[in-house]
């Protein structure tokens, strides 16, 4: 289950008041079930996680599960109080961070706050991180030096992301060719020396079949508004649209 979390204080507030949402799905969800806090930024909404965990606590108890929190965050409102309520709750924590790209599309200068965030997030052993990098044809020379540095961080798990936005030319993909195969030899080259690879999207987790989405069939989203979507991308989507035929 996924929650779409906004600022906008009005809208929050409808569902601050009752535990209706989660009583609702909770008596339907496996034993163990996953929740995951996005946005937007998911931490200018932080009073509704802290509200919402605060009612799963008790429910659990009620319906006997057990959670699995999780957030995705880029990271520029992770205080030490929030991050001592992640460890405490043991979150994952999936921060956007992308090496030594991250000054050119994103706020400027964010690049040395998010590495110092990483480095605190180490003194958590409670919470799991992960980063996520996004590339686009803008920075696809950087590609392979990011994830280079992103390792020597010692980021155990990093996932690489190329934008489906921006329009990949002849010139773009045969850039991204070459930083592909720089980025292998990176890899392999740590294999040899640490056993292992950071990278999740190099690993084998043991499923083998066709890709297929999840949407309505073991994730669904839950809107500031209360409406409940089986994609996080339709609510944006058929925003002010919800009387054409599609």
């Amino acid at each position: 289950m996924q929650i779409l979390l906004s600022s906008e204080k009005q809208k929050r507030d409808e569902i601050l008041h009752s535990g209706e949402i989660t009583r609702f799905f909770l008596p339907n969800l496996t034993k163990t079930y996953h929740l995951n806090f996005y946005g937007g930024e998911p931490l200018l909404s932080f009073d509704l996680i802290k509200k919402a965990v605060s009612l799963l606590s008790a429910q659990n108890k009620e319906f006997k599960k057990k959670a699995r929190y999780s957030l995705t965050t880029n990271g520029s409102l992770l205080r030490e109080e929030t991050i001592q309520f992640l460890h405490k709750h043991k979150f994952s924590v999936e921060l956007s961070f992308d090496g030594l790209a991250q000054d050119i599309l994103r706020k400027k200068g964010s690049s040395k706050k998010i590495v110092s965030v990483i480095q605190e997030l180490f003194n958590f052993p409670n919470i799991h991180l992960e980063i996520n990098s996004v590339y686009t044809p803008i920075t696809v020379d950087l590609f392979s030096d990011s994830m280079r540095f992103i390792m020597a961080l010692g980021v155990p798990n990093i996932h690489f992301s190329l934008s489906i936005i921006d329009p990949w030319d002849e010139i773009s993909l045969g850039k991204l060719e070459k930083e592909l195969i720089k980025l292998g030899k990176i890899v392999l080259t740590r294999y040899k020396k640490k056993g292992d690879i950071s990278i999740t999207n190099f690993k084998d987790f043991g499923k083998k079949g066709i890709f297929y989405c999840a949407a309505g069939s073991n994730r669904l989203a839950i809107t500031p508004s209360g409406n409940i979507w089986g994609c996080y991308l339709f609510a944006d989507y058929f925003k002010g649209k919800e009387n054409l035929p599609e």
